[in-house]
C-alpha cells in the first residue's frame, strides 16, 4: 500500500513541472511573435494605408484584417526585417512568390 501512494506521490510531483515547461513554451512563443518585426515589401496600396517599407512589431498588424481579407497575397509582402536583402532579390526576379504577389498589388 505505501508504495503505491509514493508512487502517486512521485507522479504529482512530477507534472506541475510538465505544465510549468509548457507554459514557458507557451509565453516564449508570445515573447517571439511581440518581438517580430515584420516590413512590408510591396508597393504602397490604399491611398496610403500601407507604405512600402513600413515596419510592424509584433507580427502582422491586427489593424490591416480588412485589407489582408480584401488582398490575400498581401501577408505575403511581409517579410521579417533580417530577410530584406534576400526580399528584395527574389522581388526583382520574374517567377518567383513574392515578385508574383508584387505585381498582383500594383494599382491597389
Amino acid at each position: 500500500m505505501n508504495e503505491k501512494v509514493e508512487n502517486i506521490v512521485k507522479k504529482n510531483e512530477t507534472t506541475p513541472q510538465k505544465s510549468v515547461s509548457t507554459e514557458k513554451k507557451a509565453k516564449d512563443t508570445a515573447t517571439k511573435v511581440a518581438d517580430e518585426q515584420l516590413i512590408y515589401v510591396g508597393p504602397t496600396i490604399e491611398r496610403g494605408i500601407l507604405r512600402q517599407h513600413q515596419v510592424f512589431k509584433g507580427g502582422h498588424p491586427a489593424c490591416l484584417e480588412n485589407l489582408f481579407t480584401k488582398y490575400p497575397l498581401l501577408k505575403s509582402l511581409f517579410v521579417p526585417v533580417d530577410q530584406l536583402n534576400s526580399a528584395q532579390i527574389d522581388l526583382s526576379k520574374k517567377g518567383t512568390s513574392l515578385n508574383a504577389a508584387y505585381t498582383a498589388m500594383k494599382g491597389v
